[in-house]
């Protein structure tokens, strides 16, 4: 939803840092029709294959956490 974030704002998951053991930075890039209105209620994440996107974690509930951008100088 363009109205939840912004199109690029960069976001971490910490269920899915907590997974995999490191920082991952995610940025929203669709914010098409099947996303009006929807909030943050559901999101798309792009992964390496079928069995990856079936995951328990990647389908359960996650956090979103906005990444504040550095001041630029």
């Amino acid at each position: 939803d363009p109205a939840a974030f912004p199109y690029g704002t960069a976001l971490r998951i910490p269920e899915l840092e907590a997974k995999y053991q490191r920082p991952i930075t995610f940025l929203v890039v669709d914010t098409g029709s099947a996303f009006n209105l929807k909030g943050t209620a559901r999101i798309d994440i792009c992964t390496g294959s079928k069995k990856l996107s079936e995951d328990e974690t990647i389908n359960g509930p996650l956090t979103l956490v906005v990444v504040e951008s550095e001041p630029m100088s």
